[in-house]
């Protein structure tokens, strides 16, 4: 990359502290235009990694702000390039000022993730690390962040290592075996074979929990989630694709139930409402370095109803309204509570709240002669109604 790039490193809000950051060949060229150190140095002459206190200042050399300047030389930097912060006082106008200066010394703003980006392609990190920046900066739980965490530090990409290690050197004998059937080369043994499957299975086992809990995940583009008052598979249908933010979604189960006969892996996964299991299926593929995507689906249960409760279409054709479950069914997770008297049902069917000696939650309420007629939550010793069904 032969441009410098410059960016506030720090949310644009009044606050202490305020980082200019800037990477690139001409960080020092740029440095010495907008930074004047007490010391009398120059930008290249300071120690690196250690502060340096000096001016900030604008194009025509007036003073900004006081603050201190610390260099990364490269490689050993984060962007694997020279780079360079500026840790000015946190006021949005001096923020501003000083980046505006930057431009005038040469640099450019920087695209979001820039910076990671350029990590990356220097080598610096791999990509499921750079991934996980972006993961380290959303996340929303000590729990996510600690998955991101432990991804940044390389964790990650070692396991799926070992796994790609073992099965590339079965492989490779594999094809030395074939390839040159002339050469003193030791056979591969089916139960070698079947070991090392066996262990691969087990190392990729290891990583599901990294997936497993509350998660950050950014919905695909075909999906009828509206950005703007827009449909995503609309703009995905114009060939546009725009920001989504990541949505909270929890992951209860994940299991590798094992390969079917086409090679195809097959998960179960019990997640929660608003979970896209293809863009999970993706996730997946690119931690472990390979890509991934989902072939088929098959849902085994929604709102505690499971295959034992479904019907075939010819059943349905034939069996009609017969097969349709009482509505009190949708909501069978709920305890049920019976009013005792006959007047206690009227107020109810009248919308007035009961008094119940129960445990706040939500209850199945019903009449002296077993009529579903509402659901009502339970407060302070106080059912009230959240939707009525009698008469429907």
């Amino acid at each position: 990359m032969s441009d410098t790039i410059a960016a506030i490193a720090t949310p644009q809000l009044p606050s202490a502290i305020g980082i200019l950051r800037l990477s690139g060949p001409g960080t020092l060229t740029a440095l010495d235009r907008v930074f004047r150190a007490k010391n009398g140095r120059s930008a290249g002459a300071q120690t690196p990694r250690r502060m340096v206190y000096g001016d900030l200042l604008d194009a025509d050399g007036s003073v900004i702000d006081n603050v201190l300047c610390v260099r990364f030389p490269g490689p050993d930097s984060y962007t694997g390039e020279d780079c360079a912060e500026l840790h000015c006082h946190g006021s949005p106008v001096v923020l501003n000022a000083g980046l505006a200066a930057l431009f005038a010394a040469g640099c450019r703003q920087a695209k979001g993730g820039e910076f990671t980006r350029r990590a990356f392609l220097n080598g610096r990190m791999d990509l499921i690390q750079a991934e996980s920046v972006a993961d380290l900066i959303d996340a929303e739980t000590a729990e996510a962040a600690k998955n991101a965490v432990c991804q940044l530090d390389g964790a990650l990409s070692r396991a799926i290592g070992r796994i790609y290690d073992g099965l590339m050197d079965m492989a490779a004998r594999f094809y030395a075996v074939v390839d040159y059937p002339d050469e003193d080369i030791e056979d591969v043994q089916r139960e070698q074979m079947l070991d090392t499957l066996r262990t691969s299975q087990q190392e990729l086992e290891t990583l599901l929990p990294r997936f497993t809990g509350e998660l950050m995940q950014v919905p695909p583009m075909y999906s009828a989630i509206k950005i703007n008052g827009q449909k995503l598979y609309e703009l995905a249908r114009q060939g546009k694709e725009v920001a989504r933010p990541p949505r909270p979604v929890t992951i209860y189960e994940l299991e590798v139930l094992g390969q079917d006969e086409s090679g195809d892996w097959l998960l179960r996964i019990r997640c929660s409402k608003g979970t896209y299991v293809r863009t999970l299926c993706h996730d997946i593929g690119q931690a472990l370095g390979c890509g991934g995507c989902m072939s088929a689906l098959r849902r085994t249960m929604a709102a505690g109803f499971t295959l034992a409760d479904c019907h075939t279409l010819e059943e349905v054709q034939s069996g009609g309204e017969a097969l349709l479950s009482p509505t009190d069914s949708l909501f069978r997770q709920y305890p049920a509570y019976t009013i005792p008297s006959a007047e206690e049902e009227r107020r109810c069917r009248c919308g007035n709240p009961l008094t119940a000696a129960v445990p706040d939650g939500l209850y199945r309420v019903y009449g002296g002669d077993g009529a579903f007629l509402c659901l009502s939550r339970a407060e302070g010793g106080v059912l009230t109604s959240q939707k009525n069904f009698f008469g429907a």
